[in-house]
């Protein structure tokens, strides 16, 4: 029925055959950017990681020679180097109900949280359940070899006259050490079974 398109950071959605180019991102709190966003099956809700904080402070320049041309060439280049610092880095995960069009009504929930321990630490992509109640990603964190396996649930269809209560955090439904390659984390991609309870 139409597209959606990262503007900055702005979440941009067009439906074919009509005028209308929605922003349908929800308001983080100051100095979070969207990451990456979700849409569930349903497209109803949009799942969304935000990230604070940058990936390569400092400002220190190394020179790299460039044999490409016909003399050699030498740039200054940022680089970040392993006795450096580590950067402040957040990542959260907030889910996000899509209402009509025009109104801006919903907050989004954040569901989890996670500070950066290391340069390996990863967050997967998320993943949706086909029945769209549920998420499912993984985190492995650096500093202690821990990976674990997360879903949060979409809070339920509020009765009639009833206020829609928040989603819940995420809880963690296994874990276990890693200890190999480094970028072995970054492979698994946790997914829901057709019957919306497993995942493989």
């Amino acid at each position: 029925k139409g597209y959606t398109c990262l503007r900055d950071t702005a979440l941009m959605r067009v439906v074919f055959g009509s005028g209308l180019v929605q922003q349908i991102d929800p308001k983080l709190p100051g100095g979070e950017t969207l990451s990456t966003y979700r849409f569930s099956p349903d497209a109803k809700h949009l799942a969304v990681v935000s990230r604070k904080g940058t990936a390569r402070p400092g400002d220190r320049k190394v020179s790299i020679a460039s044999y490409r041309d016909r003399f050699m060439k030498v740039n200054e280049v940022p680089r970040h180097v392993s006795d450096d610092p580590l950067p402040d880095v957040e990542l959260k995960v907030y889910l996000h109900q899509l209402n009509a069009p025009m109104l801006e009504d919903g907050e989004p929930t954040k569901v989890f949280e996670h500070k950066s321990s290391g340069p390996r630490d990863i967050l997967t992509a998320v993943e949706w359940s086909p029945d769209s109640k549920r998420i499912a990603f993984g985190v492995f964190e650096q500093s202690s070899s821990q990976v674990r396996i997360l879903t949060a649930e979409v809070a339920p269809e509020p009765k009639k006259g009833e206020k829609r209560q928040p989603a819940g955090t995420a809880k963690v439904v296994h874990r276990f050490l890693h200890t190999r390659g480094p970028t072995t984390p970054g492979m698994m991609q946790p997914r829901f079974l057709d019957d919306s309870r497993r995942l493989v």
